[in-house]
C-alpha cells in the first residue's frame, strides 16, 4: 500500500513539475546567477520565519519559470519574491506580501504583470511534492530519527542551492540526503526506498 502511494505521488507530481535543465542553459539564467538568486530567497524565507516547503516549492517555480521563458537580468529579484510570495500563499497559514519581501521598488502594476505571467507560464500547476515531504516519508518508515531528519534537512537546503541538482527528483534529493545524513552520523546502514516501503 504505501509502495503504491509513494509511486502514484512521485510519477504522477514530481517527474511532470521538474524543470528543464537544458532548456535553462538556453536562458538567460546561468548556474552561478541562479545560485546567487537562490541563496537571496533562502535569506528571505529565513527572515520571514517561513516553512521549509514554501523555501523549495519557491526554486521549483522559480526553476520552472526560467526552463520556460527568457527573464532579464534586472528581473531577477522580483521573480525571486513572486515565487516567495506564490509559494507562501500555496503553503503558508499567513502570507507575506511581495511589498514585504522585494527591497527594490517596483509598481503595483508591475507586481501584479509579473504575477500574472508568472502564474500563466508555470500553467497554475503550483501543486509540488517537494524533498521535505518525501523526507517525512523516509523519516517515518525510519522510525522517525529526528538527529538524522534535522540534518538531511539541511542538506536538501544545501543542494537546492547548488545548480548542478536542477531537474532532480525531489524524492532521490531526499532519499540521498538521509542516508549521508546517517553515514555521518554513525547510525549505521539503511535500506533505501521503495523495497524499504514495503507492499
Amino acid at each position: 500500500m504505501a509502495t503504491r502511494f509513494f509511486d502514484i505521488y512521485e510519477n504522477e507530481r514530481s517527474a511532470k513539475l521538474l524543470p528543464d535543465i537544458y532548456c535553462m542553459a538556453n536562458h538567460s539564467i546561468s548556474i552561478p546567477i541562479r545560485s546567487v538568486l537562490v541563496k537571496w530567497v533562502a535569506q528571505v524565507h529565513h527572515g520571514l520565519h517561513l516553512l521549509p516547503e514554501t523555501f523549495f516549492l519557491s526554486v521549483n517555480y522559480l526553476d520552472r519559470y526560467f526552463s520556460r521563458t527568457w527573464v532579464s537580468f534586472q528581473e531577477l529579484q522580483l521573480c525571486g519574491a513572486i515565487a516567495i510570495a506564490l509559494a507562501a500563499k500555496y503553503e503558508e497559514r499567513r502570507c507575506p506580501r511581495v511589498r514585504d519581501i522585494v527591497t527594490t521598488t517596483y509598481t503595483l502594476d508591475e507586481v501584479r504583470r509579473a504575477e500574472s505571467r508568472m502564474l500563466a507560464v508555470l500553467q497554475y500547476d503550483l501543486g509540488w511534492p517537494g524533498p521535505m515531504c518525501f523526507l517525512r516519508i523516509i523519516s517515518a518508515v525510519d522510525s522517525v530519527d529526528r538527529e538524522a531528519y534535522s540534518l538531511a534537512g539541511t542538506f536538501l537546503r544545501m543542494i537546492t542551492i547548488d545548480g548542478r541538482f536542477v531537474g532532480s527528483r525531489a524524492s532521490l534529493l531526499a532519499a540521498g540526503a538521509y542516508c549521508l545524513a546517517r553515514l555521518i552520523l554513525r547510525k549505521g546502514p539503511w535500506v533505501c526506498f521503495p523495497s524499504a516501503l514495503g507492499s
